[in-house]
């Protein structure tokens, strides 16, 4: 009796747990629509390559001649 209690908590948790995720999948696709929504914020974001940037984000924005520049700290 001990092992099928313990087999259907463990099927109950894995419900839950998956619920939790669902709604989480759920809450995260609209808030993407609503930044996407937005018109004052950028569609791209700058990154660097993994382990080539300090501190990891190109900073320093700027644009220059109709051109947008990126100041990009490298540690190698």
């Amino acid at each position: 009796m001990a092992q099928n209690e313990r087999e259907q908590n463990e099927r109950e948790q894995n419900d839950l747990d998956q619920n939790d995720l669902d709604q989480s999948i759920r809450a995260v696709k609209r808030f993407r629509t609503l930044l996407l929504g937005d018109r004052r914020r950028p569609g791209y974001h700058f990154a660097m390559p993994e382990g080539y940037g300090l501190p990891g984000d190109p900073n320093g924005a700027f644009l220059r001649e109709r051109q947008i520049s990126s100041h990009v700290p490298l540690s190698k």
